[in-house]
């Protein structure tokens, strides 16, 4: 037997882990409705909140750090936070793979640290932008991973490619697909008439996922990890992302919701950048988003299709009892929101503030946390599951003392931040030019670009924001009192003790390193009478 063999079996109980990553999703379309054609109201992932979030724990405060793909990505793998690992952007030298294969983190981060310890570890799906293109396919598997199924191109929901650990496998699909013309069969893929191919993306991933789970050795624990496309958008039109068949316009019906801060009236308060591109949006663009809108919710169904089957399968294998099973998602984004068509990597809450059920081993069922955590928290927190130590270069905590303690609580503060200027999100002039979300699968673009973009760092403590921008801006909120961020207090007097206090939580942590960015806060002070 292999050393990791050795290793393995002699911890063979220590607990599975699945992580499922969606792309793109806010925190509330995990909880949205849709509205059927017969006019019945449904929960668009009810599979996963009833089998993961009710079976679970559901961070109600959980927060990326840097809100965009590659650099949360980078977070979540690494557990530090961005100025650290070196993964600043989504393309250039310094963002996506280039970047990450350029640091420490290619060859220490929580997957090699697991696979080293005897795991077997499984990625599929999404790794990093730049990690290949259309043109040039990404056959490199980085350090760390057992298997590897992942999609060597920006990719697309038919017609991809795929990495089969170094080798190419494809393309799956017909890369000419539209609304009309080179999708699935609508009864793939459990009752797809005989010979026909199933390659929406979704599905696909989700029976790799199912495959791994079931071929599983049972002398071995496992770490996989399933990073699903949806619900970002591909440049096939109609805007949005490419839902499985059988869920394509169930959503037809479906209104766009017009959450807090949609369509902002007053942005005075706002920062300068924001007030001076954020002109109210028009009935064409709202139109727009609500196409938008009911195509992410449609994809989100497949996904819930998909966590609904991992977890059938770690069942019948009389493995969930076992397995930490964790939902979560890179980074939200907005639809209207402060006037935002739509866009990400703004610290506002659509952006920012995502998903994240867990259910396993010592899990009381369907409870709530309020505490503070962030992506930098997922690798500390998947080693101690493992009986590992954190690495000594992560800035994130375990969260296990707080997962089976839901009463316990600190007062660590969130470090917020954004490097977006300092290299290519989409393509060298991207700080000037507005991408929309269609090309952000396929054709060149990597980010999904129509607001502003400016760096900034902020601190999330207690029920507070605060953001301090490259401009010169900055923004206080309440979000307790107001959590559309309506009202930025920065300049109102009754909140000068906590913006004092907020500005010297920023000046600690946004340069820390390791430790520093774990350490408590002194208690908020109240707000003047």
């Amino acid at each position: 037997a292999t050393d990791r063999a050795v290793i393995a079996e002699a911890k063979v109980r220590r607990p599975n882990v699945v992580v499922i990553q969606t792309d793109d999703q806010m925190q509330k379309d995990l909880y949205s409705y849709w509205r059927s054609p017969s006019g019945l109201m449904r929960r668009v992932m009810p599979n996963t909140i009833k089998l993961i979030g009710r079976q679970g724990l559901t961070l109600d405060r959980y927060y990326v750090s840097y809100p965009l793909c590659g650099p949360s990505r980078s977070t979540l793998l690494s557990g530090q936070y961005s100025h650290n690992n070196g993964v600043l952007n989504n393309g250039g030298k310094r963002g996506g793979w280039d970047a990450f294969r350029s640091n420490p983190i290619y060859s220490g981060n929580l997957a090699t640290h697991l696979q080293d310890s005897g795991y077997r570890t499984i990625h599929l799906g999404k790794f990093l932008n730049g990690y290949g293109t259309l043109e040039s396919p990404a056959l490199q598997v980085p350090p760390g991973w057992d298997q590897w199924e992942s999609l060597p191109t920006s990719g697309l929901y038919y017609g991809y490619a795929l990495n089969l650990n170094g080798s190419l496998e494809g393309p799956l699909g017909d890369p000419d697909y539209g609304p009309f013309y080179g999708r699935d069969d609508p009864l793939c893929p459990d009752r797809a008439p005989t010979g026909t191919s199933c390659n929406n993306l979704t599905d696909q991933m989700t029976a790799r996922a199912v495959d791994q789970v079931g071929t599983a050795p049972s002398n071995r624990p496992f770490y996989l990890q399933v990073d699903y496309c949806a619900p970002h958008g591909d440049f096939r039109p109609p805007i949005g992302p490419e839902p499985s068949a059988r869920h394509y316009d169930s959503a037809f019906d479906t209104s766009l919701p017009r959450r807090l801060g949609f369509n902002e009236a007053d942005i005075s308060d706002k920062p300068s950048f924001l007030r001076d591109a954020a002109t109210l949006l028009t009935q064409p663009q709202i139109a727009t988003l609500k196409t938008e809108y009911q195509k992410t919710i449609e994809s989100l169904r497949g996904v819930d299709d998909g966590v609904g089957r991992i977890v059938a399968e770690l069942k019948d294998r009389r493995m969930l009892s076992n397995t930490y099973v964790i939902f979560v998602s890179d980074n939200g984004f907005f639809h209207g929101e402060h006037r935002i068509e739509r866009s990400k990597f703004l610290p506002y809450e659509p952006s920012s503030h995502m998903p994240f059920l867990v259910r396993g081993p010592g899990i009381r069922r369907g409870t709530h946390s309020k505490e503070l955590f962030s992506n930098a928290d997922i690798a500390p927190t998947v080693l101690g599951a493992a009986d590992l130590e954190r690495s000594p270069n992560m800035d994130g905590r375990s969260m296990l003392p707080f997962w089976k303690d839901k009463r316990k609580k600190t007062r660590r503060p969130i470090l917020l931040e954004s490097f977006a200027r300092d290299g290519e999100i989409g393509d060298p002039n991207a700080g000037r030019k507005l991408e929309t979300r269609t090309g952000a699968m396929g054709r060149g673009a990597t980010a999904s670009i129509t607001a502003p973009i400016n760096n900034y760092a902020g601190v999330v403590a207690g029920q507070y924001k605060y953001v301090e921008y490259a401009t010169g801006d900055r923004e206080l909120y309440d979000l307790e009192r107001d959590p559309g961020e309506l009202k930025n207090r920065i300049r109102n007097p009754r909140y000068f003790p906590v913006r004092n206090f907020m500005i010297a939580q920023l000046d600690r942590l946004r340069a820390c390193r390791r430790g520093a960015c774990r350490s408590n806060a002194d208690k908020i002070p109240p707000l003047r009478r």
